[in-house]
């Protein structure tokens, strides 16, 4: 068998009936907590780690994780990645 082939488990696209419940209760509440994180992050007595995690969490969302950046050596244990400075401004 080929590395890195799959030999069991769910097929690929099939629902995982683990958290098939949990997403289906907390499915109800995704736009209450979208508009929590932009209250956070908008509101200027908010701590700025706070506004900053909240406007971290809206681009995971939006546009996912951003993807470890690595050497290109072959030792995976020497993957790095690049940090980002993101500058917060009032967008009223």
């Amino acid at each position: 068998m080929a590395k890195g082939m799959k030999t069991g488990g769910r097929k690929v696209g099939t629902p995982n009936r683990a958290t098939a419940d949990i997403k289906a209760v907390t499915g109800a509440y995704t736009l209450e907590s979208v508009g929590v994180l932009v209250d956070l992050m908008r509101n200027e007595g908010t701590p700025p780690a706070v506004r900053l995690a909240a406007a971290n969490s809206l681009l995971d969302r939006s546009h996912g994780k951003p993807a470890p950046v690595t050497t290109g050596d072959d030792e995976a244990d020497n993957e790095r990645t690049e940090s980002v400075t993101i500058r917060i401004v009032d967008c009223s």
